[in-house]
């Protein structure tokens, strides 16, 4: 077992690597198409995309109370470029210096989210019946964009950002690291999932499913198949996040995750 503030430390660290392999794989599409950037502020990560300006993706990683003095600095880098942001909290690295400085700023806790992990990673096959998972083959990398956007966000979502979410996982498929799965319901493709595996861990990274053919088992079937394949990488953990009591912290339980802990999520009180 890792000690706690180990286990918090390695998360932190985990959920910052896979940001940044995320958008530097946006980034690395012809032309940069939606103007990525990863800035660094002493050991604090920001993420700005131009090209999808809302809080989600340009977000702030590994503010800590230390850090108060550079929160200007920091926050400028998307005042600079007109762009809502948003930042992690992590409850092992705050304190109040920086929940100070933050709301003084005009921020506020927005969300929660549960950061959970699987270590050592044992897991057992298991089988649902009517579905059948399998990794994205590189000629369905269109299709699949296509399936987990609707799958993820059906048509709530303008155009545009629509399209950033796309490309980024056509950026990914392939990409190393990164895998992808397609869930099938009696033959018919009902959502997917990915799995981001580096330095021994393997990320848990969103998983969806069509409205219709939710209920079926796809998130459990999805779960499984990735555990075995982090397993087999020799992942020594796997890691996930998904909203405090939803549906995807119940599933991910089910499966044997844990919570590491719990942090908040801070945006401008204009944002909300």
């Amino acid at each position: 077992m890792i000690a706690t503030t180990d286990l918090a430390e390695r998360l932190a660290q985990a959920d910052a690597a896979l940001w940044v392999d995320w958008m530097h794989a946006v980034s690395d599409l012809p032309g940069d198409p939606h103007g990525v950037d990863v800035a660094a502020f002493d050991t604090v990560t920001a993420l700005h995309v131009h090209g999808a300006p809302v809080p989600y993706y340009n977000r702030i990683l590994g503010l800590t109370d230390g850090h108060a003095a550079i929160i200007d600095e920091t926050l400028g880098y998307y005042n600079e470029r007109f762009t809502p942001c948003r930042v992690d909290v992590n409850p092992f690295y705050s304190g109040p210096r920086l929940l100070i400085a933050l709301n003084d700023r005009g921020f506020h806790p927005s969300e929660f989210q549960t950061n959970l992990y699987m270590e050592p990673v044992e897991v057992e096959p298991v089988q649902v019946p009517g579905v059948q998972v399998r990794e994205v083959r590189p000629e369905e990398t269109e299709f699949f964009s296509r399936l987990y956007e609707q799958a993820y966000h059906g048509d709530r979502t303008p155009k545009r950002l629509a399209r950033f979410r796309m490309d980024s996982i056509r950026a990914r498929i392939g990409r190393p690291g990164w895998r992808f799965y397609i869930a099938l319901v009696d033959g018919v493709p009902a959502g997917g999932a990915a799995l981001f595996v580096q330095d021994g861990v393997g990320h848990l990274a969103g998983g969806a499913t069509m409205f219709t053919l939710r209920g079926r088992g796809c998130q459990k079937a999805l779960l499984n198949r990735r555990l075995l394949d982090a397993h087999a990488a020799g992942c020594e953990i796997v890691v996930s996040r998904c909203g405090v009591g939803t549906p995807s912290q119940r599933n991910m339980e089910r499966a044997g995750l844990r919570t590491a802990y719990t942090k908040s999520i801070w945006q401008a009180r204009s944002e909300l």
